[in-house]
C-alpha cells in the first residue's frame, strides 16, 4: 500500500462527490461534429478536524485499456477518450506506479482544521469517431494518496463509470461538391424547354453510422 515500510499515515483524508462523465441524452457524442466532446469534472478532498497537516495526490487508472490510450466500449466497439489534469491537456492522468510529476492531481492541507478542497479533472473525446450506435462505458478507479510520489499511503478510492451515448445518425446533402454541408437538402435541375435526350445531374452524398436506403422520385 505504501512505498516504504516506514511510511505512516498523517491524516485520514477522503474523496467526496467525485463526478463521472455522462455524455448521454442531449449531451450524446455527435459523431460528425468537428469539435471534441469535453467537460471539466469535479471532486473534493476532505481533511477532518484535528488531523495532522499533510500533502496528498490523486491518481486515475487506465480503465479497461492495457495502456493509457483509454477507450469507452460497447461490446467490441470502442470510442477513444482521455483524462487530463486540466483543459490545457499538457499531460495525461495516470496511476501508481506509472505516474510522474504532472500526471497526478496534488494538494496540501496546511493546518489541522476541517478543510475541503475543491478539485477538478478534464475528459475529452476526440471528434469525428464514426462508431455504431450504443452506450459506451469504461470503469476508472480514482485513488487518493497521502504523501508524495516518493513516499505515500493510499487513503481512499472511488470507482467511476464513464459513459458516452452514440445515437444513430444519417445525414444527406445534395449538390455539395467540396465539404459536406448538411443544410443542402435540395437542388433544382432546370431544363427550361425540355427536349428529347436532355440530361442533367446532381451529386447526393450520405454519411451515417447505420444502414440506410435512398429513394429517388421524379414529379
Amino acid at each position: 500500500m505504501c512505498s516504504s515500510d516506514l511510511a505512516m499515515a498523517a491524516c485520514s483524508i477522503t474523496l467526496r462527490n467525485v463526478t463521472a462523465a455522462n455524455f448521454t441524452s442531449s449531451q450524446a457524442y455527435p459523431i460528425f461534429n468537428t469539435a471534441e466532446t469535453a467537460a471539466t469534472l469535479s471532486f473534493q478532498v476532505r481533511h477532518p478536524n484535528g488531523q495532522a497537516a499533510c500533502n496528498y495526490f490523486v491518481t486515475f487508472s487506465r480503465g479497461g485499456s492495457a495502456t493509457y490510450n483509454r477507450r469507452l466500449a460497447t461490446g467490441a466497439n470502442q470510442l477513444q477518450y482521455q483524462l487530463y489534469p486540466t483543459s490545457a491537456k499538457a499531460t495525461v492522468l495516470k496511476a501508481i506506479p506509472d505516474a510522474v510529476a504532472g500526471e497526478v492531481i496534488t494538494g496540501t492541507f496546511a493546518s489541522t482544521a476541517l478543510v475541503t478542497h475543491d478539485k477538478s479533472y478534464y475528459i475529452a473525446i476526440p471528434a469525428q469517431q464514426v462508431v455504431v450506435p450504443g452506450t459506451y462505458t469504461d470503469s476508472v478507479v480514482v485513488r487518493l494518496y497521502e504523501g508524495t510520489l516518493a513516499s505515500y499511503t493510499q487513503r481512499d478510492s472511488v470507482t467511476l463509470s464513464m459513459k458516452a451515448q452514440v445515437v444513430a445518425t444519417t445525414q444527406m446533402c445534395v449538390a455539395c461538391t467540396n465539404s459536406f454541408d448538411n443544410t443542402m437538402h435540395s437542388h433544382e435541375l432546370n431544363f427550361g424547354a425540355l427536349e428529347t435526350g436532355e440530361s442533367k445531374s446532381a451529386t447526393v452524398r450520405v454519411r451515417t453510422n447505420e444502414g440506410y436506403a435512398l429513394y429517388l422520385q421524379s414529379g
